[in-house]
């Protein structure tokens, strides 16, 4: 506990960050900009091998608390070492290359806060993309349904493009749903937020309240990891999907396999030629 503070802070914000030295302190200004006070913000250092951890430093606010890991163990255990550290009601997690606009945590805990059965889990706003060519547009999160699985239009998880970093979370629901899978090196929040709406209710802001940064090297375009990491993510939730869901197991299954073939091929090509 930071000397002086009597009560636990409204929210924790977590900010997980590995080798971002360019954009974490523009994340966390965003963080301190925000018109809602009532925070505490955790930026756990992944085991950066760069300049991350000096800059980060470099800022002066009493709410920041660094946390450094010395070997990088990848977003999802990354996040949860914050929540264990976390002493907020409401969690807020954000990426260290996006950004946050000053009125996205005072609007998300207004709508926690207005339920007062706290059947609602979560709320998540809309927000924009940047391009890597700078172009700003708009990013609408999906409209999903308690209870569900799949999006049944596009037939894929439904929390499929609905940013972390868009979403604050009641804690205790988080500690009831269980946290992040820290095995999961891609779509960990993807695989989290879809066990998070078969439980509880959420709320949608319609407002773009982030700005996402698409970047050269961002862990989501890494192809390789992709169809292992869907493979875990359908074994882990097999049994309840396969009740739910049994046509679009098939056909995950089938994608999966067909896809490792693929990627074999792609792999030995590069390796041998």
């Amino acid at each position: 506990m930071i000397a002086g503070e009597s009560r636990a802070p409204a929210v924790s914000v977590i900010i997980p960050v590995f080798n971002r030295e360019a954009s974490v302190g523009v994340a966390i200004e965003s963080v301190i900009a925000q018109d809602f006070a009532d925070f505490e913000l955790i930026v756990v250092d992944d085991g950066s091998t760069d300049d991350t951890l000096r800059k980060v430093r470099t800022i002066d606010d009493h709410r920041i608390k660094i946390i450094r890991v010395e070997t990088n163990l990848g977003p999802g255990a990354a996040r949860n070492r914050g929540i264990s550290l976390a002493r907020g009601e409401f969690i807020a997690f954000l990426d260290s290359d996006d950004v946050w606009l000053p009125a996205k945590l005072r609007l998300q805990v207004g709508e926690l806060k207005k339920d007062k059965t706290q059947d609602v889990g979560f709320v998540y706003t809309d927000m924009m993309w940047r391009t890597l060519s700078g172009k700003m547009e708009p990013h609408p999160s999906p409209c999903m349904q308690t209870g569900a699985w799949l999006d049944r239009d596009k037939k894929f998880y439904q929390a499929y493009l609905l940013g972390i970093q868009s979403v604050m979370i009641r804690r205790s629901t988080l500690m009831e749903s269980g946290l992040f899978h820290a095995d999961l090196k891609l779509y960990d929040d993807l695989e989290l937020l879809t066990r998070l709406a078969c439980r509880c209710r959420f709320v949608h802001i319609n407002q773009p309240l982030v700005i996402y940064n698409e970047t050269a090297n961002s862990v989501s375009q890494n192809k390789f990891s992709e169809w292992p990491t869907r493979q875990k993510i359908l074994l882990r939730n097999f049994r309840h999907l396969v009740k739910a869901e049994p046509l679009f197991v098939a056909r995950e299954l089938l994608r999966i396999a067909l896809s490792r073939m693929f990627l074999l091929g792609e792999y030995y090509s590069l390796r041998y030629h």
